[in-house]
């Protein structure tokens, strides 16, 4: 009990809701209004909400818990959990605060949007938490394969963009490169 209530404990929760609240944000309040994606399982997600109109929230949780589960066998029980809680709390964010459309100049966006989504990962990874499970997929697929992480990470992007730009346009798959570039730094 002690444990969960230390002070590197609430610094780890109070790390892991702004990670949550800044990836909110950006998904609400700059790609999914401007019709940008991102990489990795959030960009899936929003690749899947743009063609079929699929609840973001939802089909966002559906698709990284297995990745998540994953992780619990390849770095940790503790990991894990609190991992899938993080994903759950960021789904309900999705559905039910109501963050407000900020600009539709595209450039803004798609900086800005990638800002507050690479802001939103590192304050997870500073929790010891993933807020996108496309990290432990590639872990996992690097050991069978014989990838680094990075190249399979590029790879699973390369696609999202060039189904991104088949069905939406080459702008918006470019703009959400830059969305990407910038999450990334």
């Amino acid at each position: 009990m002690k444990n969960i209530l230390s002070k590197d404990s609430f610094k780890d929760y109070a790390f892991m809701l702004l990670g949550i609240l800044c990836i909110s944000f950006a998904l609400k309040s700059l790609l999914i209004p401007n019709h940008f994606f991102d990489g990795g399982v959030t960009g899936i997600a929003l690749l899947l909400y743009k063609k079929y109109h699929i609840n973001i929230a939802l089909i966002f949780v559906a698709l990284n818990i297995p990745f998540l589960l994953l992780g619990g066998k390849l770095i940790g029980k503790s990991f894990a959990v609190k991992s899938i809680i993080s994903v759950i709390i960021l789904g309900l964010c999705l559905l039910f605060i109501p963050f407000p459309e900020v600009s539709h100049d595209k450039l803004i966006v798609s900086v800005f949007g990638g800002f507050f989504i690479g802001l939103g990962v590192g304050f997870g990874m500073k929790s010891g938490i993933a807020l996108d499970g496309i990290e432990v997929l590639a872990v996992y697929t690097g050991k069978k394969v014989g990838f680094s992480m990075s190249e399979i990470i590029l790879g699973i992007n390369i696609l999202i963009f060039l189904i991104a730009g088949i069905f939406f346009g080459l702008e918006a798959a470019f703009y959400s490169m830059l969305t990407y570039f910038v999450a990334s730094k």
